[in-house]
């Protein structure tokens, strides 16, 4: 059956749309931009671990998850949390994931198998689990950024 919209209503959510795709491109602060380089300094180790990385910055309507990737036949969804390195023993990366963010986090990875079911079966996966990843970094001379430490944390959903 055909649904008809307005000619507004079309363009307004082309334009959500767009600009969503468009705020995963280009991060609105720099905050963000040390958050998705924190991302691709994770997705650099999964390889070397064993992980198959499966999808970046998946979205639901209930929320994001950074990193999604494959462990045998388990799915892990993986949350970065990007930190200067003066911040290390003051303030941990990981004590920003607390309870609730932990529980958002496994409800989003259940959400990521109903929503892609060929896929899931196709690699039959038989569980799921949580990591955390502290990625702390520095700054050159010339303003880049370095990774000062990348600390995994397996299963911090439980």
């Amino acid at each position: 059956m055909l649904t008809i919209t307005s000619k507004s209503s079309f363009l307004n959510n082309s334009f959500k749309r767009l600009k969503s795709y468009i705020c995963t491109l280009w991060p609105k602060s720099g905050n963000d931009r040390v958050g998705r380089w924190g991302e691709r300094m994770v997705l650099r180790e999964i390889g070397s671990s064993g992980l198959i990385p499966v999808a970046t910055n998946w979205r639901d309507r209930f929320g994001e998850i950074d990193i999604i990737a494959l462990d045998k036949r388990c799915l892990v969804t993986i949350e970065v949390k990007t930190r200067h390195e003066s911040l290390k023993g003051a303030y941990p990366a990981l004590s920003a994931i607390d309870h609730k963010k932990r529980e958002r986090l496994e409800s989003l990875g259940r959400s990521f198998i109903r929503n892609n079911g060929p896929f899931c079966r196709r690699y039959a996966i038989k569980g799921q689990r949580t990591d955390g990843v502290e990625v702390y970094y520095c700054r050159s001379k010339i303003g880049t950024l370095r990774p000062s430490g990348i600390f995994w944390h397996r299963n911090i959903g439980h």
